[in-house]
């Protein structure tokens, strides 16, 4: 210890200088730590933030679903739910246009899930979902 003491009296410049730049290593890399830690705890915040956003908007839509199509049996929100592409593009097909007969009178007309037809003038509606093709 005696030795160190005598080194540091004697090149006390040199100690001073080496003393000052640990320091300064030191509080950059406490620093840098710090920054690292806040930047992974932005990251975790945002990723949590997005998972609750990504969970609220499947009960959304779910539940806006229900809502807007609240007479549709459980039968044909499964059938609903396992529509493949053929059959969206069948629906799609079936909605592209107002099926008539009788000169107008009678009509068909396919929307989302549920189709009105109208007889002489007078419209019902209906809920549907295609089981097969």
């Amino acid at each position: 210890m005696d030795k160190f003491k005598k080194i540091v009296t004697e090149h006390r410049t040199a100690a001073l200088i080496c003393l000052f730049l640990l320091i300064v290593f030191i509080g950059g890399s406490a620093m840098s730590a710090v920054n690292v830690a806040h930047h992974r705890a932005d990251i975790a915040a945002q990723q949590q933030q997005q998972a609750e956003e990504e969970q609220k908007t499947d009960e959304e839509k779910q539940q806006e679903k229900e809502e807007a199509d609240p007479d549709l049996t459980d039968t044909q929100r499964k059938a609903i739910d396992n529509y493949d592409d053929d059959t969206k593009a069948f629906i799609e097909t079936l909605s592209a246009s107002v099926w008539s007969a009788n000169n107008g009178t009678d009509t068909l007309q396919f929307t989302g899930h549920t189709y009105t037809e109208t007889v002489n003038g007078k419209a019902t509606e209906h809920t549907y979902a295609v089981t097969r093709l």
